[in-house]
C-alpha cells in the first residue's frame, strides 16, 4: 500500500517546506499527496454539533467554521480537537470580524490576532487549512492584491505553513480579484501554498 500511494503522490512545489496540505497546480493535495476535494459545510461556533448523530454521519470530510476569537484560544481549540480532528474531519478556521469589509486596518488586525494566537493555531499545519479573512477586500483591486500579499508573509513568518484560504473580495463574490491578482499573491508566499476561495451567490459571476 504504501508503494503505491508514493507512485501517486504528487510533488510538493518548490520552496514548500510544510508537513500538510499544500496546493501544486490547480489542485489540492493532502499531507500524503493524495488529491482533497473538499466535500464540507459551513458551521458556526454556536451550532450544535449533533454528536453522534450529526455531521460525522453526514459524509462531510471538511468543516470551514466561524470561531469567535473573543472567546479563549482553548475553547476554539476545543471546538476543532474535540469535534472535527477526533472524527477525522479536516478544519478549515476562520475569522468573519472583517467580512464585506474593505479597508486594509481591517485586515491587518485579523492577522494580528492569527500572530497572537500562532501556537494555537499552528498545530493545525499538518491536519487543516486557516481562512485568513472572511469575505475582506475590495473587488478588482490591487488593495486586495497588495494587503493578501503583506498578510500572508507575516502569517509565514508567525510559523503558519500549512495551507492558506485566501477570499475574494467583493464579499468574498468578485472573480476578478483572484483572476488579475490571484498570480501574483501566490508568487508572493515562500510556500507557493494558497487556495483561493470565491463564494458562488450574488454576483458571483459578474463578469462572467
Amino acid at each position: 500500500t504504501h508503494a503505491i500511494a508514493s507512485q501517486l503522490a504528487t510533488p510538493r512545489p518548490a520552496g514548500n517546506t510544510g508537513k500538510g496540505f499544500y496546493v501544486a497546480g490547480s489542485k489540492l493535495y493532502d499531507p500524503n499527496g493524495q488529491e482533497f476535494r473538499i466535500r464540507g459545510v459551513n458551521r458556526n461556533h454556536w451550532d450544535s454539533y449533533g454528536t453522534p448523530t450529526g455531521l460525522p454521519l453526514s459524509g462531510a470530510n471538511t468543516e470551514r467554521i466561524v470561531l469567535s476569537f473573543a472567546k479563549p484560544t482553548t475553547y476554539n481549540w476545543n471546538i476543532v480537537s474535540s469535534q472535527m480532528l477526533a472524527n477525522k474531519i479536516v478544519p478549515i478556521p476562520g475569522n468573519w470580524t472583517a467580512t464585506c469589509k474593505a479597508d486594509p486596518a481591517s485586515l491587518a488586525a485579523i492577522v494580528d490576532t492569527w500572530v497572537a494566537q500562532a501556537a494555537t493555531w499552528t498545530q493545525l499545519n499538518t491536519t487543516g487549512l486557516i481562512n485568513i479573512a472572511n469575505e475582506w477586500g475590495p473587488a478588482n483591486s490591487t488593495i486586495w492584491r497588495d494587503n493578501y500579499i503583506t498578510a500572508i508573509a507575516r502569517m509565514r513568518a508567525a510559523g503558519y505553513t500549512g495551507t492558506l484560504v485566501v477570499d475574494s473580495g467583493g464579499c468574498g463574490q468578485d472573480a476578478q480579484d483572484i483572476v488579475k491578482y490571484g498570480a501574483a499573491v501566490l508568487a508572493s508566499d515562500p510556500q507557493k501554498n494558497i487556495l483561493f476561495d470565491v463564494h458562488v451567490y450574488g454576483s458571483f459571476h459578474y463578469p462572467a
